[in-house]
């Protein structure tokens, strides 16, 4: 999604482009309706395919609802469609934002039935935006400006694109603080600028401009011919750490900044102009700034006078540095998914050789083999979660016994957190969910990392399980959103820690929110716990109080069909064949343990190490060739392309694709089709066979 056309630009330093580029655009000066619309165009196409914003005007109760789409040539049929879906959507994220989620982004990764509890009340408008506009994957944003909420904007990406992750999450953050600085600021200009309010409603519009000036929370003041203060209203007081504006007023506005190199002759003309710069406390401390002057000329008896703004951009600068930090973490999630895809194929080895000894040893030493096979289970486990941190929460949900997985994630915990940190659990064992395993030990793992940082001393973290019918009055109470009646299991962790006030509470799970300071927290771990829940079709909140701990409990649909178990195959014998197989792998032992399976199984093997040989096979060998078995990433031609290739040339061919990456990740990325075969590693001698038995044996399909 990120400048399609340079994909050799790193991700990151795009969105940071992007980012920059978006800033300057919307902190220029401009008229209320043109803010609107660069509100809604800046972030399409480089952020999202589109966007819509919906805005509720303080005065008369109108509403303003602006959409854009990467498609610059609607036809006034789909746009209608854009504005009527969209526009549903963004009232309902409204209504919710003023509820306790007032400045919660809106998350939603993948549209799907199943993971839409969180926003019951316009299931129908998303899944409507899914069927008719192709929409995937959804951000909402609360605009807020002086306290107040004035809007929504939602950017949208479309289905083939990848879903919003924690960088877009993080870049749409930046982009919607300063959208709602524009549009308030034009909606200003306007009022200055409206001939008829300053000859029909002059006393309304200077009673209004007099609650803006008191009441603003960025700094104003106005300026004699000089550049010293007249006046200045509570908050250019309060961000300066002065103990009045009598203090400030004769105040050269030029000691304010720091090498300020702004030349007042520039606006003499009648011009606006804002700059950033850096502006300096009593007590000397310093603070970004973003400052507007401009000038009003002499009229009859009245002199020449300056008007500035202030704005304190120190929330908006740590929004970015945490983009950037979201960024390195985006890194070492594609860093994660690398590793453990070069995992995997090693995985496959030692399972496949592991089967091989394991029917050529007597049945008395067959208990090492199978310490090894559970080794390597468990370490293909292990890179299951590497994968999912990689993925960026592609759910694969699972109907899972949830005492089960607290207790295994109890185990793994123990020696990753401090020794004075004691871990116990409490289970109720008479229920399941259905998530993804992945996703929910994510979950564990952020509250039980976030429990350690409560408590530096050490102390006690409980993990408990339990199953409960709760009502529409508990979710009232509890959650503040709709909430069907039902059967929920209860997820707690707690801590004995710290504590914390209502204020954080409220704001725990808004991302890039942390207490602690810069550059020890990226605020992402329990937003990440936020998003993951309402994936999943659940909620979470939070109870805690300063001294005495805190418990964060995590609230699943209970489901009662049978829990699914996920092995490897035991050792035992593989499907036979007598046809010829063509093998595409360019990691050598994961080749000859997979020749060696097809061979002993009666198969003739043909081999080659990356599609441009196995094109080469294909086309020249005198032989007949049944299948061909490829990996998915390879150099020097892929197996995506081999396949595209094959097609062209042998139609006919059966091709059956495997790799080390999970097959929403490669059909994500183009590389894959849904119904194209495909086996995941690492995988055993019997899987193998199994799989391509089944691709040999299918009808062929039209087309």
């Amino acid at each position: 999604m990120i400048d399609r056309e340079s994909e050799s630009l790193p991700v990151s330093d795009a969105i940071l482009r992007f980012v920059a580029d978006a800033g300057r655009e919307l902190l220029a000066p401009l008229a209320h309706r043109a803010a609107i619309r660069a509100a809604v165009r800046v972030p399409v196409p480089q952020l999202a395919d589109m966007a819509a914003l919906f805005l509720a005007d303080q005065d008369d109760g109108a509403v303003t609802v602006e959409v854009a789409h990467r498609d610059s040539s609607l036809d006034p049929a789909t746009r209608e469609l854009l504005l009527r879906h969209l526009g549903e959507l963004v009232s309902v994220a409204a209504a919710v934002a003023r509820t306790t989620h007032a400045r919660r982004p809106q998350w939603i990764p993948q549209i799907d039935a199943r993971v839409l509890g969180r926003f019951a009340a316009s299931t129908a408008t998303l899944l409507g935006l899914r069927d008719e506009l192709d929409l995937e994957s959804l951000l909402a944003f609360p605009l807020h400006q002086s306290g107040r909420l004035i809007g929504v904007l939602a950017l949208g990406r479309v289905t083939g694109t990848p879903p919003f992750g924690a960088a877009e999450l993080a870049a749409g953050s930046v982009v919607a603080q300063r959208a709602a600085l524009a549009i308030e600021n034009g909606r200003l200009r306007n009022i200055a600028n409206d001939e008829a309010l300053r000859t029909e409603r002059v006393e309304h519009t200077l009673q209004r401009w007099a609650h803006v000036f008191e009441h603003a929370e960025w700094g104003a003041a106005i300026l004699d011919a000089g550049g010293r203060v007249e006046a200045a209203n509570p908050a250019l007081v309060r961000m300066h750490g002065a103990a009045s504006a009598d203090e400030m007023e004769g105040q050269p506005f030029a000691d304010l900044e720091l090498g300020s190199d702004v030349d007042p002759v520039l606006l003499r003309d009648g011009t606006r102009h804002s700059y950033q710069s850096t502006h300096v406390r009593r007590d000397g401390t310093t603070f970004p700034a973003l400052v507007s002057l401009t000038n009003i000329p002499a009229e009859g008896d009245r002199p020449a006078y300056q008007v500035a703004s202030v704005q304190d951009m120190s929330d908006m600068r740590r929004t970015e540095e945490r983009l950037h930090r979201a960024q390195r973490m985006e890194a070492v999630g594609r860093l994660a998914g690398g590793v453990a895809h070069e995992v995997n194929n090693m995985m496959t080895v030692i399972l496949g050789f592991s089967d091989f000894v394991y029917g050529s040893v007597p049945p008395e030493t067959r208990s090492d083999v199978d310490e090894i096979r559970r080794a390597a289970i468990r370490a293909a486990g292990i890179t299951q979660q590497l994968l999912a941190f990689g993925r960026q929460q592609l759910l694969q949900p699972t109907v899972l016994e949830l005492d089960a997985v607290v207790s295994e994630m109890a185990d793994l915990l123990r020696p990753l957190l401090p020794t004075n940190v004691v871990v116990e659990t409490v289970v109720d064992g008479r229920g399941r969910v259905r998530a993804d395993r992945a996703q929910l030990e994510q979950v564990l793992i952020n509250l039980a990392f976030n429990a350690r940082d409560a408590m530096p001393r050490g102390g006690r973290l409980t993990i408990g399980t339990s199953f409960r019918l709760l009502d529409e009055a508990f979710a009232s109470e509890r959650v503040g959103v709709p909430m069907p009646a039902g059967r929920y299991a209860l997820l707690t962790v707690r801590d004995s820690g710290l504590g914390m006030d209502a204020e954080t509470q409220a704001r725990i799970f808004e991302p890039f929110f942390t207490t602690k300071g810069v550059g020890q927290g990226t605020g992402l771990g329990l937003a990440t716990v936020y998003g993951i829940v309402k994936q999943s079709g659940g909620f979470v909140w939070v109870d805690s109080t300063e001294g005495e701990g805190t418990t964060f409990t995590v609230c699943l649909p209970a489901v009662d069909v049978q829990a699914e178990v996920r092995t490897l195959d035991a050792p035992g014998e593989v499907e036979r064949g007598r046809e010829t197989i063509l093998i595409v792998e360019d990691e050598a032992t994961v080749r000859a343990l997979t020749q060696r399976t097809l061979r002993e199984a009666g198969y003739a093997v043909l081999e080659a190490r990356n599609g441009r040989e196995a094109l080469a096979v294909v086309q020249d060998s005198g032989r007949r060739i049944d299948a061909v078995v490829t990996d998915v990433v390879m150099p020097d031609m892929g197996g995506s392309d081999l396949r595209k290739e094959l097609r062209r040339v042998r139609p006919d061919l059966r091709v059956l694709s495997m790799s080390g990456y999970p097959s929403e990740e490669v059909q994500q990325n183009g590389l894959l089709g849904p119904n194209d075969p495909f086996l995941q590693k690492p995988f055993t001698p019997q899987a193998l066979s199994r799989a391509l038995r089944a691709l040999l044996e299918a009808v062929p399909t039209a087309g």
